[in-house]
């Protein structure tokens, strides 16, 4: 048997291709999960689709500061961990409070 070197590039080029399309097919399989037992991050930001941040989780080092408009400064006394919620709604002040007539 004589060994045919097109015969076999072509071969080889079937299965690379054959491979790539699984690959493709696979990562974009609508509904798949990824489960995960143990993730060790510093910070997660979750983001709405336009790149708006809504949700801080953080360590104390990387809990971040106060978010005003799309800016965020430094805050002078935070030192605890925990989840920050943003919102793209004015906040509610003293002067938007009305009292009740006794």
């Amino acid at each position: 048997m004589k060994f045919d070197a097109s015969r076999a590039f072509g071969a080889y080029a079937a299965v690379v291709t054959c491979a790539a399309f699984w690959f493709a097919l696979a990562a974009a399989a609508p509904g798949s999960t990824t489960r995960f037992e143990v993730i060790d991050v510093q910070r997660i930001n979750v983001r709405e689709t336009d790149g708006t941040l809504r949700m801080v989780i953080a360590g104390n080092d990387r809990i971040g500061g106060l978010i005003i408009g799309d800016t965020e400064y430094p805050h002078p006394g935070r030192t605890e961990a925990g989840m920050i919620f943003t919102t793209t709604k004015a906040p509610r002040t003293a002067a938007s409070f009305s009292a009740a007539p006794l």
